[in-house]
């Protein structure tokens, strides 16, 4: 065994580590160039260190059951390789929680960035889906960026495409992907409808105007397409039931994926709210295991002119082979 001293040439930040020579140092060190010594001076070679693990990102928008509007239930925490992207107070809706500088990587935090904090310390569902994701993704990194806002919808000509929020989720999410061209898009993350459930008018166009702003953020992220996978969640059954306009936004979220291929509905069936509206920190944890798996849902959501084939053949092939005169027809 043999002691290392490493140094990162640009930070000047030192890391020690002990191991078999040969000693892989990617084990131990960020990416960059690092000096190595196992002995005092410095050696005079220097190590590119370049990491084998992926960056995926996702957009996170909608309304505030998108943001951090529980109280955190003391249980599992942001993993350490999750990080977001920064938002300051000037670019955030008063009063603000946290302080940080505008648009750079930082941790993933309690609460995560989005365009209002009312709860300090608060939670979202995208803990948890990001502590699923990561245990279904090994060797993967997450960012997350945040761009949701309460009390927002399309009626209020917030999230249509042109629209301010739109806008901004899009430049976000294309600041970070521009910054690091190595990380990879993997989705966009939905949850919103309650302000649009407030007249029958509104709910009414609710679905339709969903479904063009998923094609125009798909067309607007870099890096995304039509087969990006768009998740949904579905709002507080309690607050959805006795109500018209709030059950016809229900009904056109439940009936996204069949409209928007590549898309998939997260259930909130069983699931109840702190204060009538919110969901519950017990609520948005199962929500994030949902969402975590509504992706590879997604994933098979193809278009429909595909599914009928696909059914055609499955059909045909279920039926027995026709002959005539003794010769097989195919």
């Amino acid at each position: 065994m043999v002691d290392f001293l490493f140094r990162n040439t640009a930070t000047g930040e030192l890391v020690t580590a002990s191991g078999p020579v040969p000693f892989d140092a990617s084990t131990v060190l960020g990416e960059g160039s690092w000096q190595v010594a196992t002995t005092s001076p410095w050696a005079s070679e220097t190590l590119s260190v370049s990491s084998n693990r992926t960056t995926h990102v996702f957009l996170i928008a909608g309304q505030s059951n998108a943001t951090s509007r529980a109280a955190f239930d003391g249980g599992a925490d942001w993993p350490s390789n999750v990080r977001q992207w920064s938002r300051s107070p000037a670019r955030a809706e008063a009063p603000y929680i946290t302080d940080n500088a505008d648009q750079t990587l930082i941790p993933a935090a309690r609460p995560l960035d989005h365009g209002t904090q009312r709860v300090a310390g608060g939670m979202g569902w995208a803990l948890q889906f990001s502590i699923d994701y990561l245990a279904q993704n090994p060797g993967v990194d997450l960012v997350l960026v945040p761009a949701s806002w309460g009390g927002t919808g399309f009626s209020d000509n917030r999230w249509n495409p042109g629209d301010d929020l739109f806008q901004e989720a899009v430049a976000r999410t294309n600041a970070v992907l521009a910054a690091h061209p190595d990380f990879i898009f993997r989705g966009i993350l939905w949850h919103q409808g309650e302000t649009d459930s407030g007249s029958v008018s509104a709910s009414a166009a609710h679905a339709g105007r969903l479904d063009t702003m998923v094609a125009a953020l798909r067309s607007a992220i870099t890096g995304a397409d039509d087969t990006t996978p768009f998740l949904l969640g579905g709002m507080v059954p309690s607050w959805v039931a006795g109500n018209g306009n709030r059950q016809t936004v229900q009904a056109g979220l439940e009936d996204t994926p069949n409209r928007v291929a590549y898309s998939s509905y997260v259930s909130s069936t069983g699931l109840a709210a702190f204060d009538g509206i919110h969901f519950n920190a017990a609520s948005m944890r199962v929500l994030g295991t949902r969402y975590a798996a509504a992706l590879a849902v997604a994933a098979q959501n193809v278009p429909s002119g595909w599914m009928i084939s696909q059914q055609t053949i499955l059909s045909y092939s279920a039926v027995p082979t026709p002959t005539v005169a003794g010769t097989t027809i195919t």
